[in-house]
């Protein structure tokens, strides 16, 4: 367990976890969307995102004086030159499998790219509203292959899941930067948090979480045919919850950023299920 424990603390410090949870999530949603997403597309996908959260990294351990307080950015910091040939080599391989991706996506992906270099130039002027457009970023690249490629009408139901999907991503990077605060004030970096401060963040994260339930409950009620999505985004949901109650414990060795993390890879249950009925 010991060495499984510490390749899984490396996969997520590189953010390798991440890219795995995104282009799951992305699968997830093309399964609902009806839309088939090429392999180069999911590995573009893949690299884009392992890019975009690189680079970040990259770009808060270089403006950090001294060492930094998170493991994360330590981790940068003292592995800047190695991860920044790799990221240049991930970049150079990127934009040769961009010409063989479907081209709606592409054309979208080119506005998606034009926020994403915004928001990492200017992300440290944006304060109270960091990691909602950081959620919006997240949201709108897992969702871009299939709302590209489909042409399935967006009914309540599946608005309903777009919605619930967003308001995940934004309840973790809220929860990691509640978790995150005090090294955040001390490296110099603002976010919601540091704006509203502790018990303020904490009482919105449950407004989130009671706009979830709502959300669930609502669709319960109309009888969704997404019923199987719409309980493992509320799992997902569920699991962080436990982690804001639980700080104690998650706070130790990073715990939180572990499982909050993870929570991205549950809609592998609906891929399998989906594969399974095909199967049979």
């Amino acid at each position: 367990m010991g060495k499984l424990n510490w390749l899984y603390r490396q996969l997520n410090l590189l953010s390798l976890d991440v890219v795995a949870g995104v282009v799951i999530c992305a699968v997830f949603f093309s399964e609902i969307f009806e839309v088939h997403i090429r392999p180069q597309g999911l590995v573009t996908l893949a690299l884009t995102v392992w890019i975009i959260y690189t680079t970040d990294h990259l770009l808060d351990a270089h403006r950090i004086q001294g060492t930094a307080s998170t493991e994360r950015h330590r981790f940068h910091q003292q592995n800047f030159l190695l991860l920044f040939i790799f990221l240049a080599i991930g970049t150079i391989i990127n934009v040769i499998l961009i010409f063989f991706i479907r081209e709606a996506v592409f054309l979208w992906g080119l506005w998606l790219i034009g926020f994403v270099v915004f928001y990492l130039l200017f992300q440290k002027w944006l304060r109270f509203f960091k990691e909602l457009i950081a959620a919006l970023l997240y949201s709108g690249g897992v969702m871009l292959p299939s709302l590209a490629g489909s042409t399935l009408a967006i009914d309540f139901f599946i608005g309903a899941l777009i919605v619930q999907f967003f308001l995940t991503a934004w309840f973790n990077l809220m929860l990691f930067s509640w978790f995150d605060e005090e090294k955040d004030i001390q490296d110099k970096h603002h976010s919601f948090v540091t704006t509203v401060g502790h018990t303020g963040t904490k009482r919105f994260l449950f407004f989130i979480f009671l706009c979830q339930l709502a959300l669930f409950i609502g669709q319960l009620i109309h009888r969704t045919p997404w019923s199987v999505p719409l309980y493992i985004l509320m799992m997902m949901n569920s699991i962080l919850l436990l982690i804001l109650l639980c700080r104690t414990w998650f706070a130790v060795h990073d715990r939180f950023r572990l499982l909050g993390d993870a929570v991205f890879l549950f809609p592998v249950l609906f891929i399998l299920e989906n594969t399974w009925h095909e199967w049979i």
